[in-house]
């Protein structure tokens, strides 16, 4: 399964609106905020359909849009996977809806695409989501309204009376933000429509589930730490060719050797914690801790800071907060998505590897953090300078080598996104973390606010928000609809649903797929949890055992009634490959909230 996307969000916000007299600010989308560069298709050919109104058939358009040219219209663009035939009864009809929000799912080969294993033997739909890739809106940002996911659901079910005519889709797969347009699709639509759901890390907003996020972070970094360093009695070698543990190849076998995975995983020597202390990995734990509830408390996200990182450089009264350079916040990135090692786990090779840069760099910053007493700021550092953190090893340099790697990687295109579709997506459909937060936005009692609250904030000064503040004045807003913390138990349905959730994912930590499986799920439903996963949920699946496993167990999910589906003995055997197993959870949450 090639990875993700990510859900996690800048923020998003509302034009200054100071009640319904008062008219939103103005403002035109750009080009680059619209739409990534999406390059060729790569022989894929692209369908359209044409002059979709941007409203659904049964609601009036505001009456501020002159609706007698084609601006209330756009094109919604999908394209099939290899191999497409609604001739074949045996293939099954599955659409895919990325995460992000605002994700734009690659065309040019199936190995870029999450569920690109799936095409050789079933048909895949694909779409750009309305206002991102190539279903292009009108930039003014009085069309940011019509932005929501339950307009997504519409679109879905326009793609599938175009392409398939009467049959329903046999499932509809998700990741992460995905899981919402989905959840709103089968409560409309139900299972005439869609005969299942497939959710894969999905997101609940409704409660706060930060210090959770916070706790498994630490704990993966920890874990990273303790299990990640050979046994030797001889210490560490720059010159050893083995590695820690064993991991999975992304040809589906299993090593430790460093030559069968040198490209993926680095030099020999460099992916061994042996020389760090587990005596310091408490204190390393808590100064992470720290920082984390800073960043959740004044940016509310790892992924402001990130996507804000220069501007928040330049602003001298923040400059203090960002003592440490780019790319240890891309690594506290990685932290979230490649998930931590549990024992007698057997980490997948690109995991393995994301894992062990994350804790690279964020070992060197924080130790290098707590020695610094001369005045100069940590990004001006060179690591063969001062790298307390590589004190205990025979090669500094070589382990350098890696943090300098990271340095030159951290400015570089995280992937193909929208940033309109991410920030107002994430609005309209209540889970952007950077502003849906205390202190943020005043939400009512009901988990909703309205623009009277968000003009408070918009309109506001001080208090380190001005950069908010500034993305927040680039969206539209509708004022007569509220915008509500997204939870599935307002839209349950009795569609059949598996739910994929990754052991160590922190971005849907605190029992967030959980309870989407309580809450919004009404039919027969199953859960299951792949050991040390994070957000990204990489498995690699193209000509891989894996990849048979996992179509092996999509395939059966269709064919069989839910409890058939966990005693079938090929489901069985496919979950012990990918290393997973059912979980049924409880009304309490227990075991997974902090």
């Amino acid at each position: 399964m090639v990875q993700f996307f990510a859900w996690c969000l800048t923020l998003a916000c509302l034009a200054g609106l100071a009640g319904a007299a008062e008219k939103p600010q103005s403002y035109q989308w750009t080009v680059s905020e619209m739409n990534p560069r999406l390059g060729k298709t790569g022989g894929r050919q692209l369908h359209k359909i044409a002059d979709v109104r941007l409203l659904p058939e049964d609601q009036p358009l505001p009456k501020r849009f002159n609706c007698h040219d084609e601006e209330c219209k756009f094109d919604l663009y999908f394209f099939t996977g290899q191999g497409f035939s609604l001739k074949n009864p045996k293939r099954k009809n599955i659409l895919f809806i990325a995460g992000g929000p605002g994700q734009v799912v690659d065309t040019r080969s199936p190995d870029n695409r999450m569920l690109g294993f799936l095409e050789a033997n079933h048909n895949l739909v694909y779409f750009d989501l309305r206002g991102g890739g190539r279903s292009v809106i009108p930039a003014d940002n009085k069309y940011d309204s019509f932005l929501r996911a339950e307009y997504v659901a519409d679109d879905i079910e326009r793609i599938r009376k175009t392409l398939l005519n009467k049959k329903p889709w046999d499932a509809i797969y998700t990741h992460s933000w995905g899981s919402v347009p989905a959840q709103l699709y089968a409560a409309r639509f139900g299972a005439a429509k869609v005969k299942s759901l497939v959710l894969s890390a999905p997101v609940v907003r409704d409660r706060d589930t930060g210090a959770a996020r916070t706790e498994m972070t630490v704990s993966n970094l920890e874990s990273i730490y303790t299990i990640y360093r050979s046994q030797s009695a001889q210490g560490c070698s720059c010159q050893d060719k083995t590695l820690p543990v064993k991991v999975n190849t992304l040809q589906g076998g299993e090593t430790a050797n460093q030559h069968d995975v040198r490209a993926v995983v680095g030099a020999p020597g460099t992916n061994d914690f042996c020389f760090f202390s587990l005596d310091e990995a408490p204190k390393l734990g808590r100064q992470l801790k720290q920082l984390l509830d800073k960043i959740e408390e004044r940016y509310g996200s790892v992924d402001f800071v990130t996507d804000h990182f220069d501007a928040l450089q330049k602003n001298k009264d923040l400059k203090e907060r960002l003592r440490f350079p780019r790319e240890f916040f891309v690594a506290l990135k990685k932290l979230q998505f490649f998930g931590a090692p549990q024992k007698d786990f057997k980490p997948y090779t690109g995991d393995f590897a994301g894992q062990v840069e994350a804790a690279m760099v964020i070992g060197h910053y924080l130790t290098l953090d707590d020695n610094t007493a001369d005045g100069i700021t940590l990004p001006q550092r060179s690591c063969v300078q001062d790298a307390p953190f590589f004190a205990g090893s025979p090669c500094t340099n070589k382990l350098c080598g890696r943090i300098t790697e990271q340095k030159k990687s951290s400015g570089s295109a995280s992937g193909l996104e929208s940033l309109r579709a991410h920030d107002v997506f994430g609005l309209y459909d209540g889970i952007s973390r950077s502003l849906l937060r205390p202190g943020m936005v005043r939400l009512n009692a009901d988990g909703c606010f309205d623009g009277a609250a968000l003009a408070d904030f918009v309109n506001g000064t001080g208090g380190g928000k001005e950069l908010a503040r500034a993305d927040a004045k680039k969206i539209g807003i509708d004022p007569s609809k509220p915008a509500c913390l997204w939870t599935p138990k307002k839209h349950p349905h009795q569609v059949r649903t598996l739910i994929l959730k990754g052991a160590r994912d922190s971005v849907v930590a605190g029992c967030q797929a959980e309870d989407f499986y309580l809450d919004g799920l009404k039919g027969e439903r199953a859960l299951l949890e792949f050991r040390g996963m994070g957000h990204a949920m990489f498995i690699p699946t193209a000509g891989t055992i894996y990849g048979e496993a996992l179509k092996t167990l999509l395939e059966k999910f269709q064919d069989l009634a839910v409890e058939q589906f966990r005693g079938d003995a090929k489901v069985v055997e496919s979950i012990k490959k990918l290393q997973a197993e059912f979980r049924e959870p409880v009304p309490t949450r227990a075991g997974c909230l902090s």
